[in-house]
């Protein structure tokens, strides 16, 4: 898959509420894989490997990356896994989830890392990114699910 499938990059607003998504959405488990096992992720891979073009340009020309890459923000997605949520957000105030990855113009938007990265993200009720719950970009299954009243 290609990273930069956004708005920015000729893909429909519209994608996220289509009814493929949705039906996709719904098969998505509420549960992430590890660093490890996303090194072998075909998707991960590829998505990894297409950062470093994405941010070009983005810090003094493309001729540096964010330091929270240290060099290669392949190698870093690769290494932290979904963790580079967390580390991202904290040393750049971008979202990844939602397919931001620079906070400041010229903004560099991608594919949400919500469905790969779920629990990262917040999508489910109870993790740290209460005001990332309910996105579109989180698979169907994080929902909250209404509490059953006995009768």
């Amino acid at each position: 898959g290609v990273l930069a499938a956004s708005v920015a990059h000729g893909c429909p607003a519209a994608c996220a509420t289509s009814p493929e998504w949705a039906e996709a959405s719904r098969e998505l488990p509420c549960e992430e894989a590890g660093a490890e096992e996303l090194r072998s992720h075909p998707t991960w891979q590829a998505w990894a490997s297409q950062l470093d073009v994405l941010l070009a340009g983005r810090y003094l020309g493309g001729t540096l990356l964010p330091p929270v890459c240290q060099g290669s923000c392949e190698a870093a997605m690769l290494r932290e896994g979904c963790g580079i949520v967390g580390v991202w957000r904290e040393a750049l105030g971008a979202d990844p989830c939602a397919g931001s990855w620079t906070s400041a113009e010229p903004l560099k938007t991608s594919r949400p890392l919500a469905p790969l990265c779920p629990l990262a993200c917040g999508c489910r009720s109870g993790n740290a990114s209460e005001a990332f719950q309910g996105s579109p970009a989180c698979p169907e299954s994080c929902a909250p699910r209404p509490i059953a009243t006995p009768v």
